[in-house]
């Protein structure tokens, strides 16, 4: 007998050797999910939820704690300013750009009175040019 019989002798399974097989059961739970006549669907909204701009025309200064908290709970303002004088505007800015800093969000100007202002989970992109920016001085005339 030779070497290599010797190994295969070793490694070989015996005829009489007996094989036991387990049967795995999935664990997973499979439910089915009918539709009751007359119902329709629902739908299933994936990624994150929608952003939502809230439009506030501050008319005192006092009102600044209230769009604070709108950036803080994750939300964006669109504040128009031209019912407060330009000091009262200009406090509320400074706060508000304050509060965005904190955060890590952002402040922009839109145009004479109107600021853009963002948490930290929505971005703003782009700019105003200068021809953007003339049409709205236009229709602010009008």
């Amino acid at each position: 007998m030779g070497f290599k019989e010797s190994i295969s002798r070793f490694f070989r399974v015996n005829q009489d050797d007996e094989y036991v097989d387990y049967e795995i059961e999935d664990e997973t739970e499979v439910t089915e999910h009918a539709l009751k006549r007359g119902q329709a669907p629902t739908k299933i909204r994936e990624g994150k939820d929608m952003a939502k701009i809230n439009i506030i025309e501050p008319r005192v200064y006092s009102e600044v704690e209230t769009i604070a908290s709108l950036l803080l709970d994750k939300q964006a303002a669109l504040l128009n300013l031209r019912r407060v004088d330009d000091t009262q505007a200009r406090r509320i800015i400074d706060y508000l750009a304050g509060i965005a800093y904190a955060i890590g969000g952002d402040v922009q100007k839109l145009s004479e009175s109107i600021f853009l202002c963002v948490p930290a989970n929505i971005e703003i992109e782009g700019m105003l040019n200068e021809e953007n920016q003339s049409r709205l001085d236009f229709l602010e005339q009008l």
